[in-house]
């Protein structure tokens, strides 16, 4: 019997949201995907400054959100020392400690114009199946997808954002349906302090 895939799912989570779980869920619908890892940034290269939550706080929510989930994981390894927030590098990474694992990188067909600029994009070329979700009012554009090892999974994105949580709770509206349960007392207290 064939092993079945992983799907990696990169990201800040700033906060992790339902819209997250709901992606996640969606892919593990699909023949061939038994397991589903979230990878949360310490460095984020393209969002700078704009990370609210410590890397300890966003992991630990994560981590606290997926445990009903015997098919999710979180992993720390894009934090501590020597990190660069680069996504080759932590493939590199993931590479070099699973190179028995098959995994699929997961990116929205919002950023493929931009894949082409991502650091060490020859290595990532080479080495890294990507999984591309649709995003609304974006057309995936094969001319960006030339020479990559990749799959469209026509699964149906959820419209939470992080930056939607963060709004609501700084006009003081609620979040509830928009995050697990399970933190979202806890978000509310971080992101509205």
């Amino acid at each position: 019997m064939e092993s079945l895939s992983t799907a990696l799912i990169g990201g800040s989570f700033d906060p992790f949201h339902n819209g997250h779980l709901h992606i996640a869920r969606q892919i593990l619908g699909f023949p061939g995907f038994g397991h589903v890892i979230f990878l949360p940034n310490e460095k984020h290269n393209f969002k700078k400054d704009r990370v609210s939550l410590a890397f300890s706080e966003r992991y630990r929510l994560i981590q606290k959100a997926i445990e009903p989930f015997k098919n999710m994981e979180v992993w720390d390894l894009d934090s501590g020392e020597g990190n660069t927030g680069y996504t080759a590098d932590l493939l590199k990474k993931i590479h070099a400690f699973y190179p028995k694992i098959c995994y699929h990188f997961v990116i929205g067909a919002d950023n493929l114009s931009a894949l082409k600029k991502w650091y060490d994009f020859e290595w990532l070329k080479q080495n890294v199946s990507f999984l591309i979700l649709p995003r609304p009012d974006y057309e995936i554009d094969t001319s960006y997808l030339r020479g990559i090892r990749y799959q469209v999974l026509p699964i149906q994105v959820s419209d939470i954002s992080s930056t939607q949580i963060k709004h609501r709770l700084q006009s003081r509206q609620s979040i509830h349906g928009l995050v697990p349960e399970l933190i979202e007392e806890e978000v509310i207290r971080l992101y509205s302090s």
